[in-house]
């Protein structure tokens, strides 16, 4: 089903389709609330209704089985991955990771929102790819786009040492193909390295 306007149950207002999240359990295909209202939604929860959720003494990460089960979700125990995030301007994001896929492009969005809120250290940045995911217009935007763009470039097995010195070969044969990218550095020991 196609809607041109919906209504929100937040706000009572008329809205266009492109105002509201997707929802697939939902008949329209689009969440009740639109981006804005679960926007407040999701701010009220954190710093009224249970401010110490995320709280690793208090909240749901205190128990110690529910760590277990997101270590053993997370561990890098997997194939090397090699993923690409391309944007319509041509420049280009290559990373890696042993996890989950979805969960590292998570962790992209979740490093970019607290280092935006001043809450991560200067080792969460990535100074070009953030000033790129400055560009849209809300986090659900870019959440959308490298969910939808990201593509997977190379895998193999191995350990972190062949993960990070794929990522620098993947990394420097794009450079070398005149691509604009938005990694900022290599790592110093992969410099030197020549790649055809």
């Amino acid at each position: 089903m196609i809607y041109k306007q919906k209504i929100c149950i937040g706000c009572g207002k008329s809205k266009q389709p492109e105002e509201y999240s997707k929802c697939r359990s939902r008949k329209d295909g689009l969440q009740p609330k639109c981006k804005e209202c679960n926007k407040k939604d999701n701010k009220k929860f954190r710093t009224e209704i249970q401010p110490d959720y995320y709280s690793y003494e208090t909240g749901y990460f205190k128990d110690k089985e529910t760590w277990k089960y997101i270590s053993l979700y997370q561990l890098a125990d997997k194939i090397i991955k090699i993923y690409m995030i391309p944007f319509d301007d041509g420049s280009m994001y290559i990373g890696s990771t042993k996890a989950h896929l979805h969960l590292r492009l998570a962790r992209h969005i979740a490093d970019y929102r607290r280092v935006k809120e001043g809450y991560s250290k200067h080792s969460r940045l990535i100074p070009k790819l953030h000033a790129k995911f400055d560009e849209f217009d809300d986090i659900e935007d870019i959440r959308k786009h490298i969910i939808e763009n990201t593509v997977i470039i190379d895998e193999c097995v191995g350990g972190k040492t062949k993960q990070y010195r794929l990522e620098a070969t993947w990394i420097k044969r794009l450079m070398n193909r005149g691509n604009k990218m938005l990694n900022t550095k290599i790592p110093q020991r992969y410099q030197k390295m020549i790649v055809k």
